[in-house]
């Protein structure tokens, strides 16, 4: 199993496979329960109950559906979002957001001040801000060391996480078109505009949901980069000294 994942990576799991398969399934569900049969007869030119899919189609339609999921929520949560940034940003100014429970404010300075001291490009007018250049630097020596399994484990939650809401997002957009179709074809919306105001009320309070643990996970995620790298490097190289 732990060499399937390997191969797979949890990114692809969780965050592209998943969250596809999840939002593929919520779109079925929705296009079935809702749609009336005179606009499916009309879309589809059958019944929707005759339409399924092998397991072949379903996996690669759910893997497509996560690849699109994939690239809408990433270039949202770059423009509009900004978990990430907004996580790393924390790092200068409000570090204790980011501290751990085993690393004081003192030493979280020391180990920035060594960070920035030995590589920061001061010279240089593009340079990055200083919390994302610390972070970068931390994540990058994880990474090279092959101690980045725990980071790997939680940016893979937080893609599903983002992606998943991301695609209520897009299933709220569904469950209108539905109803537009419906009154499309029968003249009356199915079912009653009150219980579809209760639907969209629950889609956004998910959507709600979701992006507070979002914003939980990008925090951790940051937590979890600097506390690694300051017990595997900075707090090491700091016993040896002495």
């Amino acid at each position: 199993m732990d060499t399937t994942l390997d191969r797979i990576g949890l990114y692809d799991l969780f965050g592209t496979f998943l969250s596809g398969a999840i939002i593929s399934q919520l779109f079925c569900y929705l296009t079935t329960i809702f749609l009336s049969s005179e606009a499916s007869r009309a879309i589809f030119q059958t019944e929707l109950s005759s339409l399924s899919l092998n397991a072949l189609s379903a996996v690669t339609f759910s893997f497509l559906v996560g690849l699109v999921l994939e690239s809408c929520a990433s270039l949202m949560d770059k423009k509009f979002f900004r978990f990430r940034d907004k996580a790393m940003d924390l790092i200068d100014s409000a570090p204790d957001k980011v501290l751990s429970v085993d690393i004081s404010s003192a030493n979280l300075d020391a180990m920035k001040q060594s960070i920035l001291g030995n590589t920061f490009p001061q010279s240089d007018p593009e340079a990055k801000r200083k919390g994302e250049y610390i972070y970068q630097q931390c994540k990058i020596y994880l990474e090279a060391n092959k101690l980045n399994a725990r980071e790997q484990s939680i940016n893979a939650i937080y893609v599903l996480t983002r992606n998943v809401m991301v695609g209520f997002g897009f299933c709220m957009v569904l469950y209108l078109a539905i109803q537009f179709l419906n009154y499309r074809f029968t003249a009356s919306l199915h079912p009653a505009p009150a219980f579809s105001l209760a639907v969209i009320v629950l889609f956004g309070f998910c959507i709600a949901v979701l992006w507070n643990r979002c914003t939980s996970y990008s925090r951790y995620r940051v937590r979890v980069i600097l506390r690694e790298y300051y017990h595997h490097k900075f707090a090491a190289e700091a016993s040896s000294s002495h």
